[in-house]
């Protein structure tokens, strides 16, 4: 980072590309050095100085400070000087070269703090290094204490920093400060940058460590960033304009960058140059015509760090003036762009347009905002501790930066710089194999074509070549340079004659989406998400609930629906990050996710895709974590396949969401509300006088602008308010009773092909994982999370696609067993809601919701027996509690929880049986899925078969072999209770297994399930008040036993005794109880004497 040592040849002109921006008033020049500029060649030439607190205060944290500082020797090329202050400076080397040489330095006894001697015994180093050479400085402040003895340094800095700058106009000097715990002066130390600085550096304002075990850490993230500062300064200067700091001074002519890779961006007043001089030589600037908001973002976002550290040092009015021009020039930039800010335009769009447009779209929206929101923070900002002041300087107080500090301490592990060169490295590496594969899926379609039709598309893609399917294979394979050209027009043929899924987005067919991965070109993908927007695949749209365990437990999530119209992930990424909302083509809800399978219609491609790590992992972290780094392994996928199963079967039917969705749309913004009642939204559009029609006829009707539902009007559109967004019940499609099938025929496609995918993704053989799940239903054995039985969903993904089902699987029992283990999970996940989160309130909430319904009150429960009196034997008192119930779905509505939570499950068990006989009669899963390979209409009598018009309640009784309405309300409260009472693995599995119960759990339909399950809250009631008979004994049995024993004659005294074999074995009450009675009457303490062990009774003895 120092100037050349041999002197640029002025006529000769650079290698530096320069141009500007008009904004206003200023302007915005940008710089790039070329990789052939003299000043990337060379070696910088660089000191650096540490002024190290060595107060009492810091104890042995002065020696970490100082070995970590001691790594940097290596880095600067003129060496290290160390200042150790604590009530005075001690300078303790000038020029270290390597780290071993500073290590060796011992650090001088701990005193006060006097921060001045510190900096000014670097600052006399640096002139004295300044005299005799041209080099660039580094200053770097470490203390963890305010300044304690000497002059203050707010009143020698300013004077220090002026001085130093007047003797030394062309010193290099940037500083970095360091801040150890909150006792540290962070004002202090930016007013330490703001008087002696002259070269800012792209490194934070402040390095701050909260607690002094955080301090390490701190110290290496500086190292990092000093160790990877490449290129050495070059002087800019301007004939006429100059260079601002920052805004409100009155600039300089001159200014040092860093001549690197990256490009420098500066913010300029003043005439805009034709010609620049960069080192002395001179160099043409390139005026661009409209207003580049990404060049004028960055500069100015170097304004809001200036103007932060500014604040921090010398208060609010210091930075009035800046507030004040920022505002302006963010005001300009808004207004230049509002012209431009267009719609995504995704039909037919490649990777760099997609690209293309999110940039455009994300400067617009994200870079805007974030510049009027740093603009609120400055001006309001008002805190003065070190902590809060340390956040504000380095953006974690605002929103989006807390957001990246979180995820960064959470991922500290991930570095998103090296995960993107993996990602990119991977999809370089499968391009050659995406190649082959995407050739051999779309040469079997070929092969699917009638003799006549292959030969004629044979004819037309390669001419006068043997057209015989072998030779055109052959020919395919051959191409290198036209490769990707022939296959997309071999695709777009094939989607022409057969016909192929497109996204409704894009416009593209999965094999256009995964020509894409082969045509890759990674430049300009600079971030993880960008790539998601360059490479995808067609899959289908859903819609995801997650929750805080999902991470933990991929199938801690739900998917609500599955839309059967396909879409691509590439397109949906680009507009989510562009904060641009994908609309299905049937209205409603945004499409947020994207379910990606493999693809029967390029089966070998669409696996390496959704095999990649782009996919794979990143994709599926982003959709049940919305992270980029949280992919915790393939069950996550797997979750998503089983979760989607479920979904894809349920009954259609409009949804009041996609209503909300579709009302909001198309009148927030233009419909108003009535004024008196809220109702809305009421469409006045382009009616400014209400009353002019108001009550006039049209045709049969007649025209009324009042409310609809209170009747309110105003002849003054003014009087009605805008419409709030807010739908009225009545506006929403209300429940109806009549029977719809389970299924849609495009809803069964989407099952089949989620099938398909799996059975590609997963073993699905008699020895696998999948099987095994499957054997455990048929060997009616317990399936809970203990069981590794990750989810019910799990069961009925395995129950779809394994090669062959194990006998009585899908039989009464073990289908049962499935719909009461989903009801219990669902059960456990309310209970916890509720904010239960030990055992024994769990188990009280469950209780008190299973009574509600079951309409057992306390007062039924057993009672104890009187304080003197021992209760009986506890399987006496469960034979004689009452085991009576009266069902009562006003407080909880148990019939509708069971439908809810079962039905789902039985749509998809009833889909399930029946392909599993339709699979037995027409060659299994092999034979479907050659069958999906080579078209829907292949496996159309599959789709046919599979739809029923049943309706679900008919279902659910028949899968509960019940009859009759008493019946079945019994089943569905013995259900609800069950799955509330033994809603977790322990309760639900037996000692064997390591539960709790004696017997695996009863039949739901019998008769007397339900009856023990209310003796089991009867008899919870009774444990409760046995509980309290205990504690009060506890506390008065010892003075009620001696008070009774007392007054007894001997033959009542040794009744008492006579309750245990040995007085060792009565409760510590009755004991002493009995033992103090004794002391009075000596045939007593005889007796109980006689009934003791012998120690107790040789030592009592008299």
């Amino acid at each position: 980072m120092d100037q050349l040592d041999t002197p640029m040849d002025i006529d000769k002109p650079p290698d530096v590309h320069a141009k500007y921006t008009a904004l206003g008033d200023a302007f915005v020049l940008s710089l790039r050095f070329s990789c052939d500029h003299p000043a990337r060649k060379c070696t910088p030439s660089t000191r650096f100085h540490f002024v190290l607190d060595n107060s009492g205060s810091m104890g042995r944290n002065s020696e970490a400070a100082k070995e970590c500082f001691a790594d940097l020797a290596a880095v600067a090329t003129l060496g290290v000087s160390l200042v150790a202050f604590n009530t005075t400076a001690e300078l303790l080397g000038e020029a270290f070269r390597t780290p071993a040489e500073m290590r060796g330095v011992r650090l001088p006894r701990q005193g006060g703090t006097n921060i001045t001697a510190g900096i000014q015994a670097s600052v006399d180093l640096i002139r004295k290094f300044a005299e005799k050479e041209d080099a660039h400085h580094l200053l770097v402040l470490l203390s963890d204490g305010m300044h304690m003895s000497g002059p203050p340094p707010s009143s020698v800095l300013p004077e220090m920093g002026a001085k130093l700058k007047k003797d030394f106009p062309r010193l290099r000097l940037s500083v970095v400060v360091v801040g150890v715990t909150r006792n540290s002066d962070t004002s202090m130390g930016m007013l330490l940058k703001e008087t002696l600085e002259t070269v800012p550096l792209d490194l934070q304002p402040i390095y701050f460590a909260d607690s002094p075990q955080q301090m390490t850490e701190t110290l290496q993230q500086m190292n990092q960033g000093l160790a990877s500062l490449q290129g050495s300064l070059v002087s800019v200067s301007l004939d006429q304009g100059r260079f601002i700091r920052l805004v409100g001074e009155d600039g300089d002519p001159t200014a040092e960058v860093l001549a690197n890779h990256e490009e420098q961006v500066l913010l300029c007043q003043g005439e805009a140059p034709k010609i620049l001089t960069v080192d002395g030589a001179a160099c043409e600037c390139e005026a661009l015509p409209t207003l580049d908001a990404d060049l004028v973002i960055k500069a100015l976002e170097k304004q809001f760090d200036a103007a932060r550290v500014r604040r921090v040092a010398a208060g609010t009015e210091s930075t009035r003036p800046a507030v004040k021009k920022l505002g302006e020039w963010i005001a300009i930039l808004e207004a230049a762009s509002a012209g431009t800010t267009t719609k995504l335009e995704l039909a037919k769009a490649n990777p760099k347009m997609r690209l293309a447009q999110h940039r455009a779209l994300k400067t617009a929206v994200s870079g805007f905002r974030s510049l009027r929101n740093q603009l609120v923070e400055l001006d309001a900002y008002s805190a003065n501790d070190s902590a809060s002041q340390a956040a504000f300087l380095t953006g974690a107080t605002r929103k989006y930066g807390a957001k990246a500090l979180r995820r960064a301490a959470a991922h500290g592990e991930v570095d998103p710089e090296e995960r993107r060169r993996e990602l990119i490295t991977e999809a370089k590496a499968l391009q050659p194999r995406m190649r082959t594969a995407l050739w051999d899926d779309l040469l079997a379609k070929v092969q699917q074509l009638p003799k006549e039709a292959q030969q004629k598309l044979c004819s037309e893609l390669a001419g006068s070549m043997p057209q015989t399917p072998a030779a055109f294979r052959e020919f395919c394979l051959s191409q290198t340079e036209n490769a990707a050209a022939l296959q997309r027009a071999l695709a777009e043929k094939l989607v022409a004659l057969m016909g192929c899924r497109q996204s409704y987005v894009s416009l593209q067919s999965s094999w256009e989406h995964l020509s894409e991965w082969i045509d890759f070109s990674p430049e300009g993908c600079n971030t993880e998400y960008e790539l998601l927007m360059c490479l995808g695949i067609v899959g289908y749209p859903m819609e995801v609930e997650r929750r805080d365990a999902t991470q933990m437990n991929p199938y801690a999530m739900n998917i609500t629906r599955i839309r059967a119209t396909p879409v691509d992930t590439a397109s949906v990424a680009t507009a989510l990050h562009s904060e641009q909302p994908v609309v299905p083509p049937e209205g409603g809800k945004s499409v947020e996710d994207v379910l990606i399978l493999v693809d029967p219609e390029a089966p070998t491609a669409s696996k390496l895709a959704v095999s990649s790590l782009l996919l794979r992992e990143t994709y599926t972290s982003v959709v049940l974590c919305r992270d980029l780094h949280m992919f915790t392994g393939n069950s996550m996928v797997m979750a998503l396949h089983a979760h989607a199963l479920l979904a894809a079967l349920q009954p259609p039917g409009q949804r009041t969401d996609d209503v909300v969705q579709h009302l909001r749309r198309q009148f927030l913004g233009r419909a108003y509300q009535c004024a008196s009642c809220g109702y809305g939204p009421i469409d006045h559009f382009a009616c400014g006088d209400l009353e002019a029609h108001h009550g006039e006829q049209m045709g049969t009707g007649e025209i009324n602008n009042s409310c609809p539902r209170c009747q309110w009007f105003s002849p003054d559109i003014h009087d009605w308010q805008p419409w709030d967004g807010k739908v009225p019940d009545e506006a929403l499609p209300q429940s109806s009773e009549a029977e719809a099938p389970c299924a849609t025929a495009a809803a069964l496609e989407v099952f089949l092909r989620i099938c398909y995918s799996a059975r590609k993704l997963w073993k699905t053989h008699d020895q696998s994982d999948l099987h095994q799940l499957c054997q455990k239903l048929a060997n009616w054995e317990s399936i809970t999370s203990a069981d590794d039985v990750d989810h019910p969903v799990k069961l009925l993904l395995a129950l779809a696609i394994v090669d062959e089902l194990p006998t009585d699987a899908l039989e009464q029992v073990p289908m049962l067993s499935v719909l009461n283990e989903a009801c219990a999970r669902r059960a456990h996940d309310e209970l916890k809601a509720m904010g239960h989160k030990e055992e024994p309130q769990i188990m009280g909430a469950a209780r008190k919701r299973v009574a509600s319904f079951l309409g057992i009150v306390s007062s039924s429960a057993p009672e104890t027996q009187d304080l003197m009196t021992p209760e009986p034997a506890r399987p006496s008192v469960r034979e004689n509690c009452c085991a009576e119930f009266t069902l009562d779905d006003q407080e909880f509505d148990y019939k509708n929880w069971v439908k809810d939570n079962a039905l789902p499950t039985v749509h998809v068990l009833r889909t399930i049986r029946a392909l599993r006989t339709l699979l037995k009669n027409r060659g299994g899963w092999k034979q479907l899925e050659q069958d999906m390979e080579k078209g829907t209409q292949a496996y159309a009598d599959v789709v046919q078969a599979l739809q029923t018009k049943k309706s679900p309640d008919l279902d659910l009784a028949k899968w509960l072999d019940v009859k009759g309405s008493r019946e079945a309300k019994r089943a569905l409260a013995t259900i609800a209770a069950q799955a509330f009472l033994h809603q977790s693995s322990k309760l639900r599995r037996t000692v064997d297994a390591g539960g709790c119960l004696s017997e695996p759990l009863p039949d739901v339909r019998d008769g007397e399930t339900l009856r023990n399950l209310a003796v089991d809250i009867r008899m919870a009631i009774y444990d409760e008040r046995v509980a309290q008979k205990n504690k009060a004994w506890a506390s008065d049995g010892k003075m009620l036993i001696l008070r009774s024993a007392g007054n007894a004659s001997l033959a009542e005294y040794e009744a008492f005794l006579g309750r245990a074999t040995h007085v060792h074995g009565l409760d510590k009450s009755t004991f002493w109880g009995l033992w103090e009675a004794s002391k009075k009457d000596k045939a007593k303490m005889s007796a109980f004497l006689r009934t003791a062990n012998l120690y107790f009774a040789w030592k009592h003895q008299t």
